[in-house]
């Protein structure tokens, strides 16, 4: 597997917007975008506008006036580091939701403020924390609402707008009777907060392993909440892309933010990941058979008993040698590979589970491979009498 693994040299690009400078390096040169977004926009069409963020101005002049908020907050990672749904954006005078066109709220040229911390200092955060082990936890903090999130009305209609008008990239054929693993990417098999010569540095350890297990009993889909040339540039760098060519695991789908939905909480609103945009696409699975791998509890808010929330893979360079967190999730994907309604699994459990496949597993293997002293006796008497 090792020439599968290989990268190409490294090719690094600058991007320069205003007074902000940022270095994006991939493999391939060819997957770097001309920009965050996608697509020239037309000069009659462009509408810029003027971000002031920590005392520095963002001119973001390659969105159209039917791009969408989501979309200028993806442009904004890109040149601050602030994750997207860290990002508070002031100025129009009243809430701004993520589906909404940017000429729809803002004029042309028009400024507003941008409120959010970057991912490093949070990070410099985190690792001061007593029990940096579970940095995040913000579902637990999350009130209960008197009709669960899966079952509004406004959500439901979301997602089938979805179903109906999203377009999933088709990676690989399903096949038939397997059930499904959806996976995340940053901070769940990738360190997107450190810095390496490229994606093998900051691949979580055992990736390619997990994939090769996983994929004995589930159809694999990648969904990341970036778009989508970024997620194809990642798998590239992560060597994703070469390990499937070679036939050691296929990738069934790619799904990006734009599969995303937006809901509403008491702390403020967020997206999620809704698997009800793929069961309603592949009516094959469902929450019987499918599962979903993120390092945020947000994420599982509409399929709360789908979801597996993975310790966040963090400061690449020193814990590679000592994360053996995807071994734990194989572990726990063969333990429950039979089993035909995950509904009735407790995956907050997962590592107690994992934990008690290995040990019987262990047991397995010490009676297989026992030698006993009668048998071998009889070997030798044999021998001896010929």
């Amino acid at each position: 597997m090792a020439d599968d693994l290989s990268l190409n040299p490294s090719t690094s690009m600058s991007i320069t917007v205003s007074e902000v400078t940022v270095t994006q390096t991939f493999a391939d040169a060819s997957l770097i975008p001309a920009d965050p977004v996608g697509g020239d926009a037309g000069e009659d069409n462009s509408h810029p506008v003027m971000v002031k963020w920590s005392g520095k101005e963002i001119t973001v002049s390659t969105l159209s006036q039917s791009a969408t908020i989501l979309q200028l907050k993806e442009v904004l990672f890109e040149h601050t580091n602030v994750l997207p749904h860290r990002q508070k954006l002031t100025g129009a005078g009243k809430t701004l939701s993520d589906e909404l066109a940017l000429g729809s709220i803002f004029k042309r040229n028009q400024r507003i403020m941008m409120i959010g911390t970057p991912e490093e200092t949070l990070t410099s955060f985190w690792d001061n924390q007593p029990d940096s082990g579970n940095v995040v936890n913000d579902f637990e903090v999350m009130a209960d609402p008197e009709i669960p999130y899966a079952a509004r009305v406004e959500y439901l209609e979301k997602i089938s707008r979805h179903v109906r008008d999203y377009r999933m990239q088709i990676m690989s054929h399903f096949r038939e009777g397997k059930k499904l693993l959806v996976l995340d990417i940053d901070y769940t098999i990738f360190d997107n907060g450190s810095v390496g010569q490229n994606g093998q540095e900051l691949m979580r350890p055992y990736l390619h392993e997990f994939l090769q297990v996983a994929y004995r009993n589930f159809d694999i889909i990648i969904w990341s909440a970036t778009s989508k040339r970024w997620i194809v540039a990642k798998l590239q760098e992560l060597g994703i892309t070469s390990n499937a060519r070679a036939g050691h695991y296929k990738i069934a789908a790619l799904l990006d933010d734009a599969a995303m939905i937006q809901i509403h909480r008491p702390e403020g609103p967020c997206t999620v990941k809704a698997l009800g945009v793929i069961w309603g696409k592949f009516p094959q699975f469902s929450e019987t058979n499918t599962i979903i791998v993120d390092d945020l509890r947000r994420n599982f808010l509409m399929n709360p008993k789908s979801g597996i929330r993975i310790t966040q893979y963090r400061r690449a360079f020193e814990n590679r040698d000592k994360d053996m967190e995807l071994v734990k999730l194989a572990e726990y994907l063969e333990a429950i590979a039979e089993e035909t309604d995950f509904t009735k699994l407790n995956h907050r459990k997962w590592e107690r589970i994992a934990h008690e496949y290995r040990k019987k597993l262990k047991r397995l293997e010490k009676t297989l491979f026992r030698t006993p002293s009668s048998r071998d006796g009889g070997d030798q008497g044999s021998g001896s009498s010929t």
